[in-house]
């Protein structure tokens, strides 16, 4: 919910075919999650209690994130507050910051700030110094990922035909205009993770518009990933507040290959989307598509998350 990082989908019926535009939504999490009030706080380092925590990519909680919290370093920067009440009980969570440059939302109680102590001063010792107390792995090398777009695609189409085919759902054929389209919103989501432009309108149909794509039903759907994840989810831990504790099948493993990060994400569209009330899974397996447009973004120098696009039609 990598991370999901983050994903979302949307599915767009023509004017032709019904006039209406169907958007999938989290299931109630908006309703039963207030955010009550936000709080500056003070930065400061945590390390991380519940490697398994989840992570959200906003204080209402409405949408997970793929990585887990044991998944983002050793450690992370607290800055922001929000308090909340969630299923009527209050709440208090974070939002924090990596060395890598992801953000987080994350139940402050998976956090414990990183205490300082200050030596006393030795007469002809010259010391006086501040030791960190857990600063053990801070300097964790992150895992080696390169992005290969022809093996992501590639991978990803033939599994998902796969879980097509397997409920009885005809294949899909990669579309070059929808490729195209997709490569353009793989480049946008990176910098504003959404579907929709400024004025309400959905840039997928903006696109088929503009590409001459007939169709009486459209869709796409988005994730956020992180491939260069430090460290990994394991088991062996007590779980409790906001806690995936299953065993998922998107979970990446160290250096991942391109194809193992598409396996990831669309494991995490069809098996780990109850947030989002199985709408990325229903998108994509859904007996009127026929065509489907596949691409991935990967920036190594930025925060070195994977921005992938599926854009589907009849």
């Amino acid at each position: 919910m990598s991370k999901l990082f983050k994903i979302c989908s949307l599915i767009i019926a023509s004017t032709s075919f019904a006039g209406a535009l169907l958007v999938s939504k989290p299931a109630n999490a908006s309703t039963k999650t207030k955010v009550r009030y936000y709080q500056n706080i003070k930065n400061a380092t945590y390390t991380i209690r519940n490697k398994r925590a989840v992570v959200y990519t906003t204080a209402k909680l409405n949408h997970k994130k793929v990585a887990r919290l044991g998944e983002m370093g050793p450690k992370v920067t607290g800055y922001y507050a929000a308090h909340i009440t969630k299923n009527g009980k209050r709440a208090v969570y974070y939002k924090f910051k990596t060395t890598y440059g992801s953000t987080g939302w994350v139940w402050n109680g998976w956090l414990k700030k990183v205490t300082k102590t200050t030596t006393k001063t030795i007469p002809g010792s010259g010391n006086n110094s501040s030791v960190d107390k857990s600063n053990a792995g801070d300097n964790a090398a992150i895992h080696a990922f390169t992005l290969n777009q022809s093996e992501y695609v590639n991978a990803f189409l033939s599994e998902l035909n796969q879980e097509r085919l397997k409920r009885g759902l005809s294949g899909l054929k990669l579309d070059v205009t929808l490729t195209q389209i997709a490569k353009t919103r793989a480049s946008e989501i990176s910098v504003n993770f959404t579907h929709y432009d400024p004025s309400g309108v959905t840039y997928v149909s903006k696109y088929a518009k503009q590409y001459g794509i007939n169709y009486s039903i459209l869709g796409e759907v988005i994730t956020q990933n992180y491939p260069t994840a430090p460290t990994n989810r394991n088991n062996g831990e007590t779980w409790g507040e906001d806690t995936d504790d299953t065993s998922s099948a998107a979970t990446l493993p160290k250096n991942p290959t391109s194809a193992e990060l598409a396996h990831s994400d669309l494991m995490t569209y069809l098996y780990d989307d109850a947030s989002s009330a199985w709408g990325h899974r229903d998108n994509l397996l859904n007996s009127k598509y026929t065509n489907i447009g596949i691409a991935v973004s990967y920036n190594s120098s930025k925060d070195r998350n994977s921005y992938s696009v599926a854009d589907l039609s009849n």
